[in-house]
């Protein structure tokens, strides 16, 4: 398979279980770029192969990635960006609240533009607070509004100088699909999470589209996880898992370092035993293709075709 402008693929294994076992779940061409999507038939993680090389994504986020992929229009100013994101950073600080602490030294790897660092530093006493965002207008932002520095680039450029001190908290919201080589993350939580800090991390969750599929599988996500992969993920690197959202949702966690080595691979031997198979994952993607293009329909065909008069009517019955 060729790629029209991001250069040559490369095939790939199974990120999460090296398992090279795998079905192709989903195919399509999304601006100008060829996407296959396969599931792992040993682990059930599904990721891109063959998939663009790692300089072909360096670029693609330094190039303004923000703006493009959540489509919203910089002309209305750096601080309606920041007020863009402040539902999400409401959310994620109410899930993690119980392992906030005064004084902690906080690490978000894709800050975005500084949302949430700021609050930990402005309202719940952060001592210090240290942000990884490749995206340059993120990196304006957090300057210009919150008053962050935040560390462009991305993480592996960083790791040699921010093993200097443990990290109490690490926050990934919705960064973990992005990355090509998840097992280079799980090296560096460990090198950075200190022995009683948490690791929290939110993803998609390919058991629970929150579209139809022809706008779930896009360029800028490599791994798409089940809540069954995530924990594999975070077993086989050392964490466990100590809270976690609905399954039905996106996927959030909280996990916390394994006290040893060999608690941590009999978790992981144990939790590849039980996962979920993929047969299961592939109905699930399915059913929430059918339910989430009907919702769509619903919404955008027949809804306006409704006079305004019966709306409110329909609107008193419900209510």
């Amino acid at each position: 398979m060729e790629n029209n402008d991001n250069g040559t693929l490369e095939p790939v294994r199974c990120p999460v279980c090296k398992s090279d076992d795998g079905l192709v779940l989903d195919e399509r061409s999304s601006a100008g770029k060829k996407l296959r999507s396969v599931i792992c038939r040993r682990c059930s993680h599904v990721y891109l192969n063959p998939r663009a090389r790692q300089e072909t994504y360096d670029e693609f986020y330094r190039s303004g990635f923000s703006l493009e992929f959540n489509k919203i229009d910089d002309r209305e100013g750096l601080v309606a960006l920041a007020d863009s994101n402040k539902a999400k950073t409401a959310r994620l600080l109410k899930f993690i609240t119980p392992y906030i602490r005064p004084g902690m030294r906080v690490l978000e790897i894709g800050a975005g533009y500084g949302n949430v660092l700021a609050a930990l530093r402005d309202d719940y006493q952060a001592q210090e607070v240290v942000g990884i965002e490749p995206d340059p207008i993120g990196q304006k932002v957090a300057h210009e509004v919150f008053g962050l520095e935040l560390l462009p680039g991305v993480l592996s450029e960083h790791i040699a100088r921010l093993s200097d001190g443990k990290f109490d908290l690490i926050i990934m919201h919705h960064v973990l699909e992005h990355f090509l080589q998840p097992d280079e993350v799980g090296d560096a939580l460990r090198k950075l999470c200190a022995e009683d800090g948490a690791v929290y991390i939110g993803v998609p969750n390919i058991c629970a589209l929150t579209v139809p599929r022809n706008m779930y599988f896009r360029f800028p996500h490599v791994q798409y996880f089940s809540p069954f992969s995530l924990f594999l993920f975070l077993r086989r690197n050392g964490f466990k898992v100590v809270a976690h959202g609905p399954f039905d949702q996106p996927l959030t966690v909280v996990a916390m370092p394994f006290g040893s080595t060999a608690a941590q691979a009999t978790s992981w031997e144990a939790a590849i035993k039980t996962s979920v198979p993929y047969d299961k994952v592939v109905s699930l993607v399915k059913r929430g293709h059918l339910k989430q293009s009907l919702r769509l329909f619903v919404r955008d065909r027949l809804k306006p075709m409704i006079p305004k008069k019966i709306k409110l009517v329909l609107k008193k019955i419900v209510h």
